[in-house]
């Protein structure tokens, strides 16, 4: 029994060597024969494009965008005389373009010219009272 057990023993030690070894010569087989990549033949390949013939034509362009739109300039307009308005320019509007000299806004009449003879009253009146002071 007692040699049954040291064959056991010596064969049971043998093969843990055998398999330790064979595990170690794989590994170094594996270390000395890494995997070679194989290299492609080269393509050349052209990008996929359309050529089409040029046409001289109005687009419209359109931008879509976000934000704040700030003026060039601007402009405050205020009358000299007051009067109820009875024309007003097309362009007078947000954004607008109006040309120079061109008129803005049209006034009625009759409100100017009563406010005209009303000055030419007080005017009258002042000389006369400067006349009679001398």
């Amino acid at each position: 029994m007692k040699v049954f057990k040291a064959i056991k023993s010596l064969v049971s030690g043998l093969l843990a060597i055998a398999i330790v070894a064979g595990a170690a010569w794989y590994g170094w087989q594996l270390m000395q024969t890494p995997p070679k990549a194989k290299r492609k033949p080269r393509t050349t390949s052209s990008p996929v494009v359309s050529v089409v013939n040029l046409v001289k034509r109005n687009e419209p362009i359109t931008v879509e965008a976000f934000g704040t739109v700030i003026p060039a300039r601007e402009l405050n307009v205020r009358t000299q005389v007051r009067g109820r308005v009875v024309a007003m320019h097309p362009g007078l509007v947000l954004g607008g373009v109006i040309k120079e000299n061109d008129t803005l806004l049209s006034i009625e009449a009759s409100d100017f010219e009563i406010a005209v003879r009303r000055a030419e009253a007080a005017l009258a009146q002042t000389e006369t009272e400067y006349k009679v002071e001398q």
